[in-house]
């Protein structure tokens, strides 16, 4: 019992951003320092066999369609709200994994023409223990908003007077999470019979997101953590929701890793708790090895279909958040923590790098060295690697700057 709870503490903490002010709406700043041991009960990545090839496939190639294809969607009324302060919106359809009704937060700048849509994160829930630290599971509604916006609301990727922000006078729209899923299941009996509707969730907000910024000419889809992990799964729908005009992908700390890391025993676990494999895109066959495997070719499915659009990946080279994760897969059961050593994550890292996003120059890392968890919630002129600035990378990045490149290790 001492040691499940240290467990539980441990990722709890793990799971907030490293300044204290993270916009991951995870329960609690996190600190630096205090990585998983190195200390491994398998003798690092193996071979799988079974599941499709990525490291030299070469570059996919799908036929994303017209952009102003019908998306199939209802479209609801456009939200009406105030003016540069956040503002809860209740949608009475979608769940919380206590089954209570959740809603968006939304912050409107009608002087400007681009939006900003960003994704919760906060742990994910498929066994006792990560449930436990879990953001949100009590429900998330105007009351937690509010907490929210105090807390970190003006930070980070959020701070509207801060120059080097380049959002810092767009539109804004917070998705909150509270389904323990990566903003990814449609699973209404989910671990222990929790809601896990995330991406439902997502296809409600759509019906009246869209609708209330219709005149954008631009969309950056954006997350930390596990709502790093989502806005990615996401980005699909998201795109085809808004139609021609152009969707921009930052993932904050959620690397779709390889196989031989991200294995395929914890992958079929999180298929089966939140039945991903009803969520993810018809059309992406390589995402669903036979072994449950696959996963790492989202990313490359992403980068084929939208060639003439931007996708950009942050991380930290030993991330010890994301790592206590993946662990699960280095246990003998893939049941239970076991350790994944730095040095298969930093493997994993320059793999999907190197070998699965080789062939894109649309989609680009940036890299910093440790073992620190999100960056969306420091200022973001204050991360720097090379002489290049977090800020900088993601001007490069929003405004199709022909130098943005790989950044770090």
């Amino acid at each position: 019992m001492r040691w499940l709870a240290w467990t539980a503490l441990s990722l709890l903490v793990a799971c907030g951003g490293d300044d204290g002010s993270s916009p991951t709406g995870d329960a609690g700043g996190g600190a630096d320092g205090g990585g998983s041991s190195d200390a491994s009960t398998d003798s690092g990545p193996a071979d799988m066999d079974g599941g499709p090839t990525t490291a030299d496939a070469g570059p996919l190639r799908i036929d994303a369609g017209p952009c102003d294809a019908d998306p199939g969607i209802d479209w609801g009324d456009p939200i009406e709200a105030p003016a540069l302060e956040w503002t809860f919106v209740e949608f009475p359809d979608s769940r919380c994994m206590n089954d209570t009704p959740t809603g968006i937060g939304i912050n409107p700048n009608p002087d400007s023409d681009k939006l900003m849509i960003y994704m919760e994160g906060g742990g994910a829930c498929f066994d006792f223990v990560s449930c436990i630290a879990v953001a949100h599971s009590g429900g998330f509604n105007a009351g937690t908003l509010a907490a929210v916006a105090d807390s970190y609301g003006s930070n980070g990727i959020f701070d509207r007077d801060d120059p080097d922000n380049p959002v810092a006078d767009w539109n804004m729209v917070f998705i909150p999470y509270c389904t323990g899923d990566v903003h990814a299941g449609n699973n209404p009996s989910g671990y222990e019979g929790r809601t896990q509707v995330g991406y439902a969730n997502v296809g409600e907000y759509l019906e009246r997101l869209v609708p209330t910024f219709s005149d954008v000419t631009q969309v950056l889809l954006t997350g930390s953590s596990a709502g790093g992990f989502g806005s990615a799964y996401n980005f699909d729908r998201v795109q085809r929701a808004f139609r021609c005009t152009p969707v921009t992908l930052l993932d904050d700390a959620g690397p779709p890793l390889s196989d031989p890391y991200m294995r395929p025993c914890l992958q079929q676990w999180w298929r089966e708790t939140w039945n991903l494999n009803e969520t993810l895109p018809a059309d992406c066959d390589a995402c669903t090895g036979p072994d449950g495997g696959g996963m790492v070719n989202f990313s490359r499915y992403l980068a084929a279909k939208y060639p003439e659009r931007r996708f950009g990946l942050l991380s930290s080279m030993e991330d010890r958040t994301i790592r206590s994760f993946f662990s699960y897969g280095y246990s003998t059961s893939c049941r239970s923590l076991g350790s994944m050593p730095s040095d298969d994550f930093r493997a994993g890292l320059l793999d999907l790098r190197d070998s699965v996003l080789a062939p894109y120059d649309h989609f680009q890392t940036f890299y910093t060295e440790g073992d620190s968890h999100t960056f969306l919630g420091r200022p973001l002129g204050g991360v720097s690697v090379g002489g290049t600035t977090l800020a900088e990378w993601i001007r490069q990045l929003l405004e199709g700057d022909p130098g943005w490149d790989d950044v770090g290790p």
